[in-house]
């Protein structure tokens, strides 16, 4: 979907679903991934909505849009988009109070680098401190951040032409370590039409198996 607040796209999502996300070669030469139907899919409304809007507004004043991070939670993720990437600010709650969650990234992870191309890479490297459901939570959260290839992505909506970004995500908490890995289809005008989460402790970067698979649909 578009990177703003206010605009919203629907999605198919599936979970826990058997999925090989090496490409298939087309005829032509071109990468293909066919995403257009899995078990279980659920039709999903995604909307970028505005922090303004919400109870953490003014602690992300430079935030472009909050939505919420997966199916399986209410958690928001506040983003900041710009010429140089697209940046994940916090993680917040939908409501305020004593159990709120409140996370800040200092500095913000950044999540895609702008512009995309083929070979790109980037890193970075947040600490992460707030509560979480009311608790002191103190981490560190790394981003790494490759664009692997381009080719042509099946989605329940179209085609699109696409580049694939494989994100790993580590994240240090004390002494234990979790991380997982994201690939992100995104297309010209259109951005992310398509992603692939792994489960926890996967690093990919292709994968058999995912514990969510969205994309965009009618």
């Amino acid at each position: 979907m578009p990177l703003a607040a206010g605009l919203h796209a629907t999605y198919a999502i599936a979970t826990d679903v058997d999925f090989d996300t090496h490409a298939v070669v087309a005829a032509n030469g071109a990468n293909t991934w066919d995403l257009s139907s899995f078990p279980g899919d659920q039709r999903t409304l995604v909307e970028a909505l505005d922090p303004a809007d919400f109870w953490f507004g003014d602690s992300f004043a430079d935030a472009t849009y909050a939505t919420r991070l997966a199916t399986d939670s209410d958690l928001l993720g506040v983003f900041r988009v710009d010429a140089d990437g697209l940046w994940l600010l916090g993680v917040v709650s939908p409501a305020g109070g004593f159990t709120r969650t409140e996370l800040s990234y200092s500095p913000p992870a950044k999540l895609l680098a702008f512009p995309l191309s083929v070979g790109a890479h980037w890193e970075s490297t947040s600490t992460v401190t707030g509560v979480t459901s009311g608790v002191a939570t103190f981490a560190s959260e790394s981003y790494t951040g490759d664009v692997d290839a381009a080719g042509v992505v099946t989605t329940p909506f179209a085609d699109f032409p696409v580049l694939r970004a494989i994100v790993q995500l580590d994240r240090l908490v004390g002494a234990a370590l979790y991380y997982d890995v994201q690939q992100l289809y995104v297309a010209e005008c259109f951005g992310t039409v398509a992603s692939v989460r792994s489960g926890p402790y996967e690093s990919g970067p292709e994968l058999d198996a995912a514990a969510e698979i969205r994309r965009l649909a009618p």
